[in-house]
């Protein structure tokens, strides 16, 4: 996060996110992962719902 966006997260927005992102996979059945390389926590990936001309709603983007 030092490179993108506005810096390293707060604990409280960190655990903002967390529960925003519990909130989405208990939704939606989809959402937040984390990207580990061996043990190492490096990035997070997400879907999200969205709007798409012609695809079944509601569709996944990434």
């Amino acid at each position: 996060m030092r490179h993108i966006g506005s810096g390293p997260w707060t604990a409280e927005y960190a655990g903002e996110r967390h529960r925003q992102a519990l909130r989405q996979w208990r939704n939606e059945g989809f959402g937040m992962r984390a990207i580990l390389r061996g043990e190492r926590f490096v990035g997070l990936v997400s879907l999200a719902s969205c709007t798409l001309p012609g695809a079944a709603e509601p569709a996944a983007c990434p």
